[in-house]
């Protein structure tokens, strides 16, 4: 099985809320509360798996 590192934002490789999921050390289900902006996620976590999505390359589709 072959892995890609994935250092910084790379066009060529798709970003899942999994890889957010797991650079915040959250639930992919907590990053994809944070990144549609639903009730229920503090502040500091939105901020940190939002951070977290910029530097993967990605951001919220809405």
């Amino acid at each position: 099985m072959v892995t890609e590192e994935r250092s910084g934002p790379d066009k060529s490789v798709r970003v899942t809320i999994r890889d957010v999921a797991q650079r915040v050390g959250v639930s992919s289900a907590a990053v994809s509360y944070a990144m549609s902006g639903r009730p229920g996620v503090s502040e500091d976590l939105r901020d940190r798996v939002l951070t977290a999505a910029e530097d993967l390359g990605t951001a919220p589709t809405r």
